[in-house]
């Protein structure tokens, strides 16, 4: 785990009991009270906790203080079970996370390849890309492809560094998009209904295509992907 990875995801839901069995039978997770166990981007449905994304950085103290001199917010450092942890907002006032790990949450097994369920990538609509870009960039380590270069979207910024693919969007409703790994998005429509969820439209892009506007029972909103050759 290097500073600028990303290491945590949650998700609220109205319903743990019943996203707990959705996720589970869709995606294969294996949860303990609501916590992911199989796959090396950690996982929970919380009950309490807005949907979020960490970073891990190497001092967050340090971290905390390099947020003000961007031009953003700092956050409180609190103490966890698995480190210190700030929650900021960035100089266009988006919030993220961002902490620094206990050496026993920082070397989780990546398995090779990515099994079914793993979070492949995701977006965070930050109002304007490019100036994200100058945020987060100093920040956390992160260097970006040139605008119109990747994404289906001429402001699309895809970071091409870390461990886990993702992007700057200049427009969104949810903030992170998350996008699960899966085998067939095609045929993922009728196992999405199936077992309680609703879905939107496939999407389809050089990256592969994804079934986008997902929905489980307890109200978490996803997307599933099917990675094209190479992804």
């Amino acid at each position: 785990m290097n500073h600028g990875d990303h290491h945590y995801f949650v998700m609220h839901t109205d319903n743990v009991l019943a996203d707990e069995a959705f996720f589970s039978r869709l995606l294969g997770w294996e949860l303990t009270g609501g916590e992911l166990t199989n796959v090396a981007f950690f996982g929970a449905l919380s009950d309490h906790h807005p949907r979020a994304i960490w970073v891990h950085v190497d001092d967050c103290a340090a971290a905390v203080a390099r947020v003000a001199e961007l031009g953003g917010e700092p956050g409180e450092i609190t103490e966890e079970g698995s480190g210190l942890n700030a929650t900021c907002r960035d100089d266009q006032g988006n919030t993220f996370h961002m902490g620094t790990l206990i050496e026993a949450y920082r070397n989780h097994p990546h398995p090779d390849p990515l099994p079914t369920g793993e979070l492949g990538y995701f977006t965070l609509p930050v109002g304007d890309p490019d100036r994200a870009v100058e945020f987060y960039g100093p920040l956390f380590g992160w260097t970006f492809d040139a605008p119109g270069t990747s994404g289906t979207h001429p402001d699309y910024r895809h970071c091409n560094s870390g461990t886990l693919p993702f992007g700057f969007t200049a427009e969104g409703d949810i903030s992170p998009d998350l996008y699960f790994r899966i085998d067939d998005a095609h045929g993922s429509r009728s196992r999405v209904t199936g077992l309680g969820g609703t879905h939107g439209d496939i999407v389809d892009s050089e990256t592969g295509p994804s079934l986008t506007a997902c929905e489980s029972p307890g109200g978490v909103r996803f997307n599933l992907w099917q990675p094209a050759d190479g992804y």
